[in-house]
């Protein structure tokens, strides 16, 4: 089975995004976001790219394309599963910084700018 919503330019799964679609909603719409995150993290660890997509299922999963991209995704998830669990170790400064960086990874060249507007206003 192919691995779903490859971006042709990044070589990653736009389906990925949903590992921190409930984590930026929470974040938007409650009135303490740090505390919202930490809740929907310990209750929905990020899983990393393989544990998403594991290579027994899906082909392809890690290519030539996406494999910096992934080592950073996997990166992105240990950080978040670790410091974004307690909402006084992180800031909201620093919870922007990961949502953009997660974006631009799944969709973006490099030091390119989102289309995304939501994303974009944490630049």
């Amino acid at each position: 089975m192919k691995v779903p919503q490859i971006n042709e330019e990044t070589g990653i799964s736009a389906d990925y995004w949903n590992e921190y679609f409930t984590k930026r909603c929470s974040f938007s719409f409650e009135s303490n976001p740090c505390e919202a995150v930490a809740k929907q993290t310990n209750i929905y660890p990020i899983k990393k790219y393989e544990e998403r997509f594991p290579i027994l299922k899906f082909e392809d999963v890690i290519t030539d394309k996406n494999r910096n991209r992934v080592k950073r995704l996997d990166e992105l998830a240990d950080l978040v599963n670790s410091k974004f669990t307690d909402a006084s170790q992180f800031t909201e400064d620093d919870f922007k910084q990961l949502i953009n960086e997660v974006f631009h990874l799944i969709w973006n060249k490099e030091n390119e700018k989102s289309t995304y507007p939501e994303v974009n206003r944490y630049v």
